[in-house]
């Protein structure tokens, strides 16, 4: 970036080197970006030894963490227990708040970045910009409101229109979202997509082979939990039902298998793998026949899953494989997929639609082709690092000159 008069904060939950989605999509776009243009803040303390994961490297730029305050005491009945339960959540809403006001003075950043992800953070981050009287970006890697249940999402949803109004700017990944926005808020956003390495197909075609080629091997990578749970047991009752094929559904996933047992995840054509390195996943997801992709289709955060662009979802695109996609009608995935023709979309919760889909993919040499290319050019155009980089620092070198 050119002007370090315009310096930035970026707040979120998680940062690099986490392995999370977001942490991993925040490192994209701010390497190269000079540390003397930001800084990083969270709640967790990234200064410590510990964090370095695979997935990303700890940026150059000054990171700071701010506390929770820690509560104690005795139980009390339940009217004046939710009373002490808000009083709680206010309480640390302005204890951080007071942090981030001090950090961003001290670093005399002129726009403070908040990230989704984190009930106090977004709250807090609004507060500490409005009093310092600098510009706020809202960075929606999810629908921050319909990201919770109960309390959080009726605090949320009644605080949500005053951050994104009066906000300088707002980030979102993809057309679903910034429609969303533009809708209920009259609030113009920019997209910046979850940026993607592009790999060497050439070279990643040169590996070993993983997978047992007397099976159609279906993969999945990444965290299994409620955005997923039906649309994955929903592909096991499909599997039930195709007899012509040996197939095999590879999860590779952090979760333990206890939690997917417990979801009722679970069959004699699931094999379950633990979480590899974050330079092994595409090697793994190039050798799939099929790549999963789901969301959930009955879930209590259907807004955010349908606004929903799964980190993934680049990386998918990017190693040049047929995706199958088992997600809701209106969600965003179905539409990038259809638009782009870079993948098969089931949108209806039924087992025999999913099977006979699968089947006809199998069968069909000519589509798999097709959709293989499709989805590496879709990555190309839309989801290279190098493009989507670009595009930030576009964006916050005209904010910084408004």
């Amino acid at each position: 970036m050119k002007n370090h008069n315009n310096k930035f904060g970026v707040l979120s939950h998680v940062l690099p080197p986490a392995s999370s989605g977001q942490a991993v999509m925040l490192y994209r776009i701010l390497e190269g970006i000079s540390k003397e243009n930001y800084c990083l803040i969270s709640r967790e303390n990234y200064n410590t030894t510990g964090y370095v994961k695979d997935a990303s490297r700890k940026l150059p730029a000054k990171y700071y963490s701010v506390k929770t305050k820690s509560h104690t005491g005795k139980s009390f009945s339940y009217k004046i227990g939710k009373l002490i339960e808000y009083s709680k959540i206010f309480g640390d809403i302005l204890y951080r708040t007071k942090q981030i006001k001090n950090i961003l003075k001290k670093e005399n950043a002129k726009i403070l970045i908040v990230c989704s992800g984190d009930f106090t953070d977004m709250v807090s981050g609004y507060l500490a910009a409005k009093f310092l009287r600098i510009k706020l970006v809202p960075y929606m890697f999810d629908w921050f409101s319909y990201q919770w249940t109960g309390i959080f999402r009726t605090i949320s949803k009644n605080i949500e229109p005053s951050i994104i109004k009066k906000s300088s700017a707002v980030i979102v990944p993809n057309e679903f979202l910034q429609k969303e926005i533009m809708k209920r808020y009259n609030k113009k956003s920019i997209i910046i997509r979850n940026p993607c390495l592009l790999p060497d197909l050439t070279e990643l075609d040169k590996k070993p082979r993983i997978f047992n080629s007397e099976y159609i091997n279906i993969v999945y990578t990444g965290a299994v939990y409620r955005a997923h749970y039906d649309a994955f047991r929903n592909l096991i009752e499909a599997l039930k039902l195709i007899k012509n094929y040996k197939i095999k559904l590879h999860i590779y996933t952090a979760q333990p298998e206890e939690q997917l047992e417990k979801e009722k995840i679970i069959s004699d054509s699931i094999v379950t793998h633990p979480h590899v390195k974050h330079s092994e996943i595409n090697n793994i997801q190039r050798q799939a026949d099929i790549l999963f992709l789901p969301l959930a289709f009955q879930s209590p955060i259907s807004e955010v899953i349908n606004t929903s662009a799964p980190g993934k979802f680049g990386e998918y695109l990017a190693v040049g494989r047929p995706i199958l996609a088992h997600v809701p009608k209106e969600s965003f995935v179905k539409w990038y997929l259809s638009k782009n023709k870079c993948g098969v979309v089931v949108d209806k919760l039924d087992a025999k639609i999913l099977a006979k889909e699968i089947i006809a993919l199998i069968k069909n040499k000519s589509l798999q082709n097709k959709l293989s290319i499709n989805s590496r050019y879709s990555a190309v155009k839309d989801f290279d690092v190098e493009n989507v980089r670009k595009k930030f620092i576009s964006f916050m070198e005209k904010l910084g000159d408004k």
